[in-house]
């Protein structure tokens, strides 16, 4: 995550996404489990992650990314081809390619 500079990453099993491990979802598993007396350093991935993350297909176009980002208030989606997982865009790559 950080030497992506990206604020995610992807939980994959072989070629299957599983889910999302976002910044966000770091901090809010930490406070949990602080309050609850747990040590935060113990916990997987799968008691993290998001295990819904926002898709799009990846013949839709950058505006339709760019307007499921907004709606969400998300900075990615993950894009999938054939219903398999392809890549992700993040909003970065729509503001270098001038989309927004």
């Amino acid at each position: 995550m950080t030497e992506g500079r990206l604020g995610m990453t992807s939980v994959m099993e072989g070629p299957d996404l599983l889910g999302v491990i976002t910044d966000g979802d770091i901090r809010r598993a930490i406070e949990s489990a602080e309050r609850e007396g747990r040590n935060p350093l113990g916990l997987q991935a799968g008691q993290i992650m998001s295990r819904t993350p926002a898709t799009i297909d990846d013949e839709a176009l950058a505006l339709e990314a760019a307007g499921t980002m907004e709606a969400r208030k998300i900075t990615f989606l993950m894009v999938e081809r054939q219903g398999r997982t392809a890549g992700l865009i993040h909003i970065h790559d729509l503001l270098a390619a001038k989309v927004l």
